[in-house]
């Protein structure tokens, strides 16, 4: 019984899901209600808040918790591969585009940061030697890095596929923090 009941709960929430990114691309964010969600997703209003308490918070669960590398797990580098993040929005184009400059976009880009910082502090603090500079300090550089590259990226129309946005990121990243001694030289981190 209990697994039957999983199943519904998780249809429910994908259809919830579902219903936001579409009307995403109807409206602005701003504009849809939840009333709009639950029509479009044919879901109750009892369904919808026993999961969410707004939309907002139907938006934040369905962001991914490893938001670095999206399950790619590459040794080689010294930092993890994020070619998966760069081929995630790539995929979600036209929902990026949808979310350019309201409010569904703020809190996206909030609650990236955040995991992006705790991300990194996970794959960093089995690796740094050092407290200087801190673990903490080094993973808000690199999400300040990976963020600005991906703007950079979205403003110039996505043209370069996600393997060299990795390289390029590895490249300039990996300099900056094996300069300072974040990361010891020849160590090499994987999530």
């Amino acid at each position: 019984m209990s697994k039957k009941q999983d199943r519904r709960i998780r249809r429910t929430k994908e259809r919830l899901r579902q219903a936001l990114l579409e009307l995403i691309l109807e409206k602005p964010y701003d504009e849809i209600t939840v009333q709009n969600i639950l029509d479009k997703g044919d879901v109750s209003r009892s369904a919808f808040y026993a999961h969410y308490s707004h939309k907002d918070d139907l938006l934040r669960q369905g962001m991914p918790e490893d938001i670095l590398s999206y399950g790619l797990n590459d040794s080689e580098g010294v930092l993890p591969n994020v070619a998966g993040l760069f081929a995630h929005i790539l995929a979600g184009k036209q929902w990026f585009e949808a979310m350019q400059g309201n409010a569904g976009m703020m809190l996206t880009n909030q609650l990236a940061r955040q995991r992006m910082v705790e991300n990194w502090v996970a794959v960093l603090a089995p690796h740094q030697a050092s407290a200087s500079p801190p673990v903490q300090a080094t993973a808000h550089y690199l999400t300040g890095a990976l963020m600005s590259l991906l703007l950079w990226w979205s403003n110039d129309g996505m043209q370069q596929p996600p393997e060299t946005m990795n390289e390029w990121f590895q490249e300039m990243a990996v300099n900056g923090v094996v300069s300072h001694k974040a990361i010891p030289k020849n160590n090499t981190i994987s999530p």
